[in-house]
């Protein structure tokens, strides 16, 4: 069960903020907790702060965040469907003796006990660091915070702290995942793999070497959804791998969180006037198949759109739409990125190399045992304390 409460932050962007009940420049940020350890599960985008919580709660993007959970909340809700306080009509000195019953059983549990504690006072400080990145005490920016929903009951299932929407999961909500989860958390749950040989042996069984020269790990996969740990090990690369990415898209969009080095993104789009490019589709699945799984679909010109760079700390989203192609930056002792996967689509991806180039993206061995699955975690985890 989720509670959810509107707090006012005092704010100097006066193009969205507005004068609220204290005379000064507000937004409204609606807020839900979790009812059982007064969590941050979701954080509204900012409304005006003359919004009362019943109109913040519509178009903040909250209610949308929480999906069909169940939500209490003050009687400032009234009408939006929430589980609300009985009150009293006009005219009515008392409530039936079950409404004053249920009423008195939800006092412990009602907004003013939970999220005003857990959100405007002692705890504020902690939670402008870990959830809201974009919100500090004072006056603040109007820049909305992630609108996650965010479940941390099974430390070993990440993907579950993802909302998905009807069939389809929002990446800014993976992104969101991302960006709460807490370094130390995360060392815990890479250290729980390497306490378990079952769980090593059933990672080593769906991650691979990828030609583009970093190992994938698979750690979860639900639902269609992956969360994968990219890890790329300095030294010379193998002759079979890629010396320079593709560029390519993905059949699914995706979020990533960069935990060790830094990445040198490179985005592209279709021009007239760019190189002449191969374009391959990139198909698994069938019984005959070029080296690679790569089939030579024609070809398209290309010019780059953006130039990115992206270091430790980072989060960026890539949609299954953009072109791109990255390589790893400065001199760390390996470079590892978080990236969890959205439902793929249904028509192949796309690869494009210069016209002529001998391309792949699958190698022939590239299967892992669990003692190089074991080895790459401790370098992770050591690499992150």
């Amino acid at each position: 069960m989720l509670i959810v409460d509107g707090t006012l932050v005092p704010t100097r962007d006066h193009t969205v903020a507005e004068q609220s009940k204290n005379y000064r420049y507000t937004t409204n940020h609606q807020v839900v907790i979790d009812t059982d350890n007064r969590l941050v599960l979701a954080v509204g985008r900012p409304s005006p702060g003359n919004h009362n919580d019943r109109k913040a709660w519509e178009l903040s993007g909250a209610k949308d965040a929480v999906g069909r959970a169940t939500v209490i909340a003050d009687g400032g809700y009234r009408g939006n469907g929430l589980i609300i306080p009985h009150r009293r009509e006009p005219g009515q000195t008392e409530l039936p003796a079950w409404k004053e019953a249920w009423t008195a059983a939800k006092v412990s549990l009602s907004p003013h006990h939970q999220p005003q504690r857990s959100i405007a006072s002692t705890q504020l400080a902690a939670v402008s660091v870990s959830v809201l990145p974009h919100l500090t005490i004072g006056p603040v920016s109007s820049k909305p915070a992630r609108t996650v929903h965010q479940r941390c009951e099974d430390p070993l299932n990440i993907i579950s702290r993802v909302n998905p929407i009807a069939d389809s999961v929002r990446l800014d909500h993976m992104a969101g995942v991302l960006e709460c989860l807490q370094r130390r958390e995360f060392i815990g749950y890479l250290q729980e793999f390497v306490s378990n040989a079952a769980m090593l042996e059933t990672v080593a069984g769906r991650s691979s070497i990828h030609a583009n020269g970093f190992t994938k790990l698979v750690l979860e996969r639900h639902s269609g959804i992956a969360l994968r740990l990219h890890i790329w090990e300095p030294g010379e690369r193998d002759a079979e791998l890629l010396q320079t990415e593709n560029i390519h898209d993905h059949v699914w969009p995706f979020a990533s969180r960069v935990l060790i080095g830094g990445l040198h993104e490179e985005r592209f789009d279709f021009s007239r006037a760019g190189p002449l490019m191969d374009h391959y589709q990139y198909v698994r699945g069938r019984a005959t198949l070029p080296p690679g799984n790569l089939v030579l679909d024609g070809q398209a010109r290309l010019d780059m759109l953006a130039d990115l760079s992206h270091s430790a700390g980072n989060v960026y989203e890539v949609d299954n739409t953009v072109l791109h192609r990255a390589r790893i930056i400065g001199d760390a002792e390996c470079t590892a990125t978080l990236v969890m996967t959205g439902r793929p689509r249904v028509t192949p991806a796309s690869v494009y190399a210069p016209t002529g180039v001998n391309v792949r993206e699958d190698l022939r061995e590239s299967r892992l045992s669990a003692d190089s699955v074991l080895g790459l975690l401790e370098i992770v985890i050591e690499a992150l304390k």
